[in-house]
């Protein structure tokens, strides 16, 4: 029948402290370890450390903004015909996780 409005407030709450429950972990990583790295080994430790994250964050911003670059390329090589062009199962492929 599909005449009955769903009822979205629900799932959105119910979607909602399913995702605030599983973000505690992270979060509460993110923020103790350069607390203990700090108090429980020394603050030369700390500036290590945040000096290899923030490396480390440089590095995977440059690696996954390539490889975004690099995926939309072929996506678009796949559209002009290469591979089967459009409707194939290479542009299936391709434009998977695209909006």
């Amino acid at each position: 029948d599909y005449t009955e409005k769903p009822e979205y407030g629900r799932v959105i709450a119910i979607c909602t402290a399913a995702a605030q429950r599983e973000l505690v972990t992270p979060a509460l990583l993110a923020i103790l370890t350069p607390v203990i790295v700090g108090f429980g080994i020394s603050y030369l430790a700390l500036g290590a450390f945040l000096a290899a994250a923030i490396l480390t964050g440089q590095l995977m911003a440059n690696f996954l903004s390539n490889s975004g670059g690099a995926w939309d390329n072929a996506k678009k090589l796949i559209e002009d015909g290469a591979f089967g062009g459009k409707g194939s199962e290479a542009h299936a492929a391709a434009v998977t996780g695209d909006p």
